[in-house]
């Protein structure tokens, strides 16, 4: 089996190699492979030094910095087309900490993101909480977009660091208009400056550095074969289209890494991964989440 952590570890980063070395005693204590899902550079880099893993680069991370973002200029047309577009239809989004909605909003809110899910699993791993609208998370943040009074998407975002929002989930109803993510989005990054945030991190985006080099006309055929394999599979996982909406917002990118211990190991953890991330389900055994 694999035991799979997400992301690097939380507090003090003096502290985090005793943090990776209670993991791996776990692990071993269990006889399983110890593997570590979207790190960052920092994060891969104890991994290496202290664990004696090693790393591979699997995507990006999409994030906005609040203080530089504006819909102004050409660069952001498509964006302001797109918001412009559905504010003349009527929409409208407002933010808000979770513990200042009104308590049937709440309920109506838990209520749709089960609705918006029409029969679909549940996916994340690496980039969710697996949880929505706890009392425990009363400072979560939540972005809700209307049209004439009904709700109609949200955005979910758990605090990071002490100043810094990080994108949960995003759903909306299939009746809505294009241009919805966007207004929220955009009216989420506007929360953040007023209340002097500095980043707000939108999704995962994995194989970005691939997408990006096999549109250029430089691409060899080997880069735009692998990424017409993944655009293969982006009819099942969104690969590729979650990567160009992430970028319409011309974020900073920061590289994520998927931390194994050998070579020989990476085909079990990143199968592993990909049941973590309900990509697939009900093949093997389940890793251990942590």
């Amino acid at each position: 089996g694999v035991m799979l952590a997400s992301g690097d570890p939380f507090g003090e980063f003096s502290l985090w190699p005793e943090a990776i070395e209670e993991f791996l005693t776990i692990a071993r204590a269990h006889a399983w492979t110890p593997a570590v899902m979207g790190a960052s550079d920092r994060g891969g880099e104890v991994w290496v030094e202290k664990a004696d893993m090693l790393a591979i680069d699997i995507g990006d991370e999409a994030i906005i910095h609040v203080k530089d973002f504006t819909l102004e200029g050409k660069p952001m047309g498509n964006v302001r087309n797109m918001i412009n577009k559905v504010s003349r239809k009527g929409y409208s989004a407002s933010t808000h900490r979770w513990c200042d909605v009104p308590v049937e909003t709440q309920n109506e809110l838990k209520k749709l993101t089960k609705q918006w899910r029409y029969g679909a699993d549940e996916r994340g791993f690496s980039m969710s909480m697996d949880r929505f609208g706890e009392e425990t998370d009363a400072q979560t943040v939540v972005t809700i977009a209307r049209c004439e009074g009904k709700i109609l998407g949200l955005l979910y975002f758990v605090p990071w660091s002490t100043h810094s929002l990080s994108l949960d989930r995003m759903q909306r109803d299939k009746s809505a208009d294009a241009g919805v993510n966007e207004l929220m989005i955009a009216t989420s990054v506007e929360y953040a400056r007023s209340h002097d945030m500095k980043y707000v991190s939108l999704n995962f985006a994995a194989f970005r550095s691939l997408f990006e080099r096999a549109d250029k006309i430089s691409a060899g055929p080997i880069v735009r074969t692998m990424r017409n394999i993944i655009r293969l599979f982006s009819n099942y996982f969104q690969v590729e289209s979650l990567f160009r909406f992430n970028a319409k917002f011309y974020p900073e990118w920061q590289t994520r890494y998927v931390i194994y211990p050998k070579a020989r190991d990476l085909p079990s953890v990143a199968w592993a991964a990909i049941q973590a991330e309900q990509f697939v389900k009900g093949f093997g055994k389940r890793s251990t989440r942590v």
